[in-house]
């Protein structure tokens, strides 16, 4: 999913929906029925704003998160960090 994600906290919001498109009864969003991996990645640009609202989440809390994860992550191990982003 690397080539629609601009800012890492985006990872979230892809497999999030990602697990909405293979577990129906976990489905919150109105993108997520039918939804295809290529329809992801042509039409992310209009899917992140809905899926955005519609789970009710932040843009800053989410990039804040990230970063402490990828922070504490890189901190504590980052050769598992480095093979896990190449």
């Amino acid at each position: 999913v690397r080539p629609v994600v601009e800012t890492g906290y985006e990872n979230v919001l892809l497999v999030r929906l990602l697990l909405e498109i293979r577990v129906p009864s976990v489905r919150k969003s109105s993108v997520a029925e039918g939804l295809t991996v290529d329809d992801m990645l042509e039409n992310w640009r209009t899917i992140k704003p809905v899926v955005i609202e519609e789970w009710n989440e932040n843009r800053d809390d989410l990039i804040d998160l990230f970063g402490k994860v990828r922070d504490e992550w890189m901190d504590n191990d980052m050769c598992t960090w480095i093979g896990s982003n190449r």
